[in-house]
């Protein structure tokens, strides 16, 4: 089993009347079954009211299914006793970091966490220094977080639920307000969280750009999983992307059209590198045939 499993896993928001009579039905999730090893970085893809942000919210309990089952480290989210491990085990960052900043000082938030769980201060130090280090926000230990850029907010979130040493971070469009710059930023440093110190991460996103950095895609449509391969396979079916109003990068995006015009090009690539050497390698051997 995986850190997180879900079977059979279904949502739907119900609209009752004061009498609690059902007034009307709306199906979020239908039948979702994933199940998320440890270590791996899973990117789930969609767009705007696909699923995906349902299902990031049910994967630490901030929502329970109407049915079926989600178990975070083999503990059923449906048990209230549980709940605070499990949301322990899998963190979870938000879109907008200024709804998880709640001091004046970065260090000062990063231990919140921490202080809350009751660990012992010589202990939060040390995971004070350690998250900050692994988010690459150390400079600024000391800085009001209302004076740093998007990006460092949005790091300085990541550093607070690396405090609280979860082994799993569910991230919600985490760069979904920065500049090109905190972007690269941000989504540096949560690939470095799954490299270098073996974080599970989940990555709720819109972004094919985003979603190519995992190891795996889960593609959302309608509450359904439509898709669920590695990057690779996803972004070499162009068709079927369009039809779930996803748009290939450009580079995907130029290399089926040269396909479309009769360019053999192999399928998957991903890089404007690969492009240019796939490119290169026909042309040569077009020349070669002369």
């Amino acid at each position: 089993m995986g850190i997180i499993r879900t079977l059979h896993l279904m949502h739907a928001f119900i609209q009752k009347d004061e009498a609690g009579n059902e007034l009307k039905r709306s199906q979020a999730l239908t039948d979702i079954n994933i199940s998320i090893d440890e270590g791996s970085f899973v990117a789930i893809l969609g767009r705007n009211g696909s699923g995906k942000t349902t299902l990031a919210r049910h994967l630490n309990a901030l929502m329970l299914p109407t049915q079926g089952t989600v178990w975070v480290d083999g503990r059923d989210t449906s048990d209230p006793d549980a709940e605070e491990q499990i949301r322990r085990t899998a963190g979870m960052v938000f879109q907008n970091p200024d709804n998880q900043l709640v001091a004046d000082v970065v260090e000062e938030d990063v231990a919140f966490g921490p202080e809350n769980l009751g660990i012992p201060a010589p202990d939060i130090e040390k995971r004070i220094e350690e998250s900050l280090q692994a988010a690459g926000m150390t400079a600024w230990r000391y800085s009001s977080p209302s004076r740093l850029s998007g990006g460092q907010k949005q790091r300085v979130a990541i550093a607070g639920m690396l405090a609280m040493q979860p082994r799993c971070l569910i991230m919600d469009e985490p760069t979904s307000m920065l500049d090109p710059q905190g972007v690269q930023s941000v989504m540096d440093a949560i690939q470095s969280l799954n490299r270098d110190m073996g974080i599970t991460i989940l990555l709720i996103t819109h972004d094919p750009l985003e979603a190519m950095r995992a190891e795996r895609v889960i593609v959302m449509d309608r509450g359904h999983i439509a898709m669920d391969a590695s990057p690779r396979e996803v972004f070499s079916r162009p068709a079927e992307l369009e039809k779930l109003h996803i748009l290939l990068p450009q580079t995907m995006q130029l290399a089926d059209l040269l396909r479309q015009g009769g360019m053999p090009l192999p399928a998957g690539i991903m890089e404007a590198g690969e492009l240019a050497e796939a490119a290169a390698a026909l042309l040569s051997d077009r020349g070669g045939t002369q």
